[in-house]
């Protein structure tokens, strides 16, 4: 029994030893994904130059591309490693890659087929974050109208409605702007001028109505109305180029201006409006208004609540068609001569911190801010109605 069983096991371990022998004299070579070795060369940028860009603006989409002639395999699957929080924009699997970055890093590709495999070769990005301009991929998601408001309320940013319905929250994890609740019940609605306060938004409308936004419950509450009729203050009946001051400071919310110059406070507590006093200039035409250092500026002068005064400052803020004042830190950041610069309270003194910006914002209507941590965001209006409107967003180191 134990001699039969011997020469069994040994003829089945010799029948699969030359079985695996013939298999081995059959088996083919490894294909090769590419005609020649892949080198850091063969990874460009979408440029026409075909060169590679070192330097990217902050979350701006950029294409990359690895470049080779096909070897002898059949089908070639690419894999793409990317620097930290970036993101793909449409395929992630293709040859050709479009991708928005947030941090500096290596990107890397590498080609594959069956069991072979190219080099993998990198290419570092350096991301350029300290006073850029950019924009987003995607349209603005809402009406292209004028008047929009922008605000932000617990360190969000928001903006939407002026002479449309729609009401927006910007989230800065996935890049895009969130619907949020409408004011319900709107007719004939136009809204001019908001602020923020208590980690509420507040938005005053043409017809003298005032809305409280919670974005805690994503909803409206009606609040008191305005004292007086916001279209005889601001003269909307007359022009559309009209200043409409909506900002906050020291703990109080700020409306008016207009060609009256007319201003007024609100308290939230008690959801009261007290006038205080007028714009030293009456029919003053798109100035930026903002609210800094427990102050309200408005084209050339400075509103003090202590003392219920208005003082001229060393800049006028009367930038006309340039986007809005964007208030980061203790500074505001705006677009003057083609060039981006800062106005500091403390000493009166404008600064230029960035040498150029896009010439399109020359064309634009003016756009509020809405700040997030060390980024602004702009919605302007183009005056092609039929052309699609971006999100411009400006970052300080």
């Amino acid at each position: 029994m134990r001699t039969i069983i011997i020469r069994k096991t040994f003829v089945f371990i010799t029948i699969c030893s030359v079985l695996a022998a013939s298999c081995n004299l059959i088996k083919e070579d490894p294909c090769t994904p590419t005609d020649t070795p892949l080198d850091e060369h063969n990874l460009i940028t979408g440029s026409s130059n075909m060169t590679y860009q070192e330097n990217v603006v902050y979350r701006h989409p950029v294409s990359y591309e690895i470049f080779y002639i096909t070897g002898d395999c059949d089908a070639i699957t690419h894999h793409w490693e990317v620097p930290e929080n970036s993101f793909f924009v449409g395929a992630e699997n293709e040859a050709m890659v479009t991708l928005q970055h947030e941090h500096s890093g290596a990107l890397c590709a590498q080609l594959s087929s069956e069991d072979s495999k190219s080099a993998k070769v990198c290419r570092n990005v350096n991301v350029l974050r300290n006073n850029v301009w950019g924009f987003t991929p995607d349209p603005f998601p809402g009406a292209n109208t004028r008047y929009k408001i922008s605000m932000t309320v617990n360190g969000k940013a928001y903006t939407g409605l002026g002479d449309a319905s729609d009401w927006f929250a910007f989230d800065t994890l996935t890049w895009k702007w969130e619907p949020k609740a409408s004011i319900p019940n709107l007719v004939n609605f136009s809204s001019y001028g908001g602020f923020s306060l208590n980690g509420k938004g507040y938005i005053v409308g043409n017809n003298s109505k005032v809305y409280e936004y919670d974005p805690t419950t994503n909803q409206w509450t009606t609040k008191n109305d305005f004292p007086v009729l916001v279209n005889d203050i601001l003269g909307l009946s007359f022009r559309d180029d009209i200043t409409v001051a909506g900002a906050s400071a020291n703990g109080k919310g700020y409306f008016g201006i207009g060609y009256t110059g007319r201003f007024f406070e609100y308290d939230a507590p008690t959801d009261t409006w007290t006038e205080k006093a007028p714009y030293p200039v009456t029919d003053e035409r798109r100035m930026h208004t903002f609210g800094l250092a427990d102050k309200i500026y408005a084209g050339q002068y400075a509103y003090d609540p202590a003392s219920n005064t208005w003082a001229s400052v060393n800049f006028n803020f009367k930038l006309v068609s340039n986007p809005g004042v964007a208030v980061i830190g203790d500074k505001a950041y705006f677009v003057h001569e083609g060039k981006t610069k800062s106005y500091d309270p403390s000493n009166g003194k404008t600064e230029i911190v960035s040498p150029a910006d896009r010439q399109v914002f020359t064309t634009m209507f003016p756009a509020p801010a809405a700040v997030t941590g060390n980024m602004a965001f702009f919605v302007p209006v183009e005056n092609d109605v039929n052309k699609r409107h971006y999100t411009y967003y400006y970052i300080v180191k």
